[in-house]
């Protein structure tokens, strides 16, 4: 993580903690955005980013991020690229989501399906 902060360029860090007494560069800005759970509010986060004209994010994480950001309903669209395996029950899943039954899937609208090589790579939208 100490590399990370080494690029001078702006850095907005978000996080969830009331207090922190972690001193960045001064480039970087730390804003702490905790809901009742004691987690970075999401929806605060994206309203907060729109606030400051950014309209378009990336978002590059792990299951449990991915699955509160689609969970959240916050998520406009998926890029997924497949690799052509197949994993066990016990492999990390794509996202976290506590279902368990089909009627509580999240629908997806296939926007566009191509070759990468050995893989695929998967636009797809939420359905509403």
């Amino acid at each position: 993580m100490q590399n990370f902060f080494q690029t001078q360029s702006p850095i907005l860090l978000v996080h969830a903690l009331s207090e922190s007494t972690k001193q960045y560069p001064d480039w970087v800005e730390a804003i702490s955005i905790p809901n009742a759970e004691r987690k970075t509010d999401l929806k605060k986060l994206i309203n907060l980013l729109a606030e400051r004209q950014i309209n378009d994010v990336l978002i590059e994480a792990g299951a449990t991020l991915a699955g509160s950001f689609l969970s959240a309903g916050l998520i406009d669209e998926l890029i997924i690229y497949m690799a052509p395996k197949l994993m066990g029950n016990l492999a990390r899943p794509l996202f976290e989501l506590p279902l368990q039954e089909l009627n509580s899937a999240v629908d997806l609208q296939i926007v566009d399906v191509r070759a990468v090589g050995k893989d695929w790579r998967i636009v797809a939208r939420p359905s509403p």
